[in-house]
Order: structure tokens, then C-alpha cells, then sequence
């Protein structure tokens, strides 16, 4: 039995359902994960068809409708509940499964991940970040562009996550938090990040 589930937005992204099954088939059989793929079942069991699943931890979620990169993403998903994203993400709520990934509308994602899960008490805007792969791969960088314009005070609440996870993940007990800007002078940078 697999350690981790993980629901994979099977219907995101430009190349879905083909890359997402395949790269469900490929953590399935490479690491300790059960994989749901959520989307469109026929045409995401067709794509299953084409690999070798035999013993491997992968099952079908049947979902409707896809939040695509052109739409409001919280119009969307009030007019789409089922879509591949939301439904992905209420597995998460629902306790069945540990985390959800898609590489489809990064608006839409964010979107279902406050319109189901929320957020933690005194933040007032989610984020998105990663390891900085390839370059420093022990590094983690926040808010990689899905906030545009923030206050300062914002701006602080993604570094302390950015820490936080440097924690957890990485294991450093005091990461060090920067802030990237126009440059290092007095003077650059906007009015937010001066403040920040």
C-alpha cells in the first residue's frame, strides 16, 4: 500500500491528458505513491491504456469540465464545481488524499485551494513556491509571480512561509529570507517592496 496519495489534475496543462498520465504512471511506479487521476474518465482512461499499470496504485476520478488559463478563475469554478481542479482539491478537503498538483491554470488552482481548504488565520493572500531548481536547489523562492501587486505587510507573510518551509523541508533550523528586487541600492525597487 502506497504512502502518499496524490489527486494530479489529468485535464491541466497544454499537453493533458497525455503528460499527466504519463507522469502519474511513472511516480507510481518510481516512488511510494497512489495516484488519483482526476479529468475527463474516457478520455484519461484512454491515455491509461497506453502504458503498462499493471500493480501500480492508479485510479480514474471522474471530473467535468476544465478551469482553462483565459477564465476568472473564481467565475469558473462557481460555474464549474466539477471541474478536473476542484475536484482534485476536494480530495485533499475530504481526506483522500495528501495533496494536489495540477499544471493547468495557476489562477484556477490557487482559486479551488482557498475555495476548499481556505487559509491560515492572518494571511490575506496565498502563494505559490518551489526549490529554485537546478541553480540552487536548497533554495526556496515565494510568490513566483502569482501576486502582483503587494503590500508589504503581504510580502512578509510569504517569507515567513517561504521559512517555515525551508524548515520542514529542507531542515534548516534559521533560513534566511531575501527579498529580490530591480537591485540592491537605497532607492530601488517600488514603493511595497522599500517598505517591505
Amino acid at each position: 500500500m502506497a504512502k502518499y496519495t496524490i489527486a494530479l489534475d489529468a485535464m491541466g496543462g497544454d499537453l493533458a491528458p497525455a503528460v499527466p498520465v504519463e507522469a502519474a504512471v511513472i511516480a507510481a511506479r518510481e516512488y511510494d505513491a497512489a495516484i488519483a487521476l482526476v479529468g475527463d474518465e474516457a478520455a484519461v482512461s484512454a491515455e491509461l491504456a497506453k502504458h503498462d499499470t499493471s500493480g501500480l496504485p492508479v485510479q480514474v476520478v471522474p471530473s467535468e469540465g476544465v478551469v482553462s488559463e483565459d477564465e476568472a478563475p473564481a467565475r469558473a469554478l462557481l460555474s464549474k464545481p466539477r471541474a478536473s481542479i476542484a475536484v482534485a482539491v476536494g480530495m485533499v478537503k475530504a481526506g483522500q488524499s495528501h495533496a494536489a498538483i495540477s499544471m493547468g491554470s495557476t489562477g484556477g488552482t490557487m482559486a479551488a485551494a482557498v475555495l476548499a481548504l481556505g487559509m491560515f488565520p492572518g494571511l490575506e493572500r496565498p502563494t505559490l513556491g518551489g526549490p529554485f531548481i537546478g541553480l540552487a536547489p536548497e533554495t526556496t523562492i515565494i510568490d513566483l509571480g502569482a501576486n502582483v501587486d503587494c503590500k508589504p505587510a503581504q510580502m512578509l507573510s510569504f517569507g515567513a512561509l517561504g521559512a517555515s518551509f525551508e524548515r520542514i523541508y529542507h531542515g534548516k533550523e534559521s533560513p534566511r529570507v531575501g527579498l529580490l528586487s530591480v537591485g540592491s541600492e537605497d532607492g530601488k525597487g517600488n514603493k511595497q517592496v522599500q517598505e517591505a
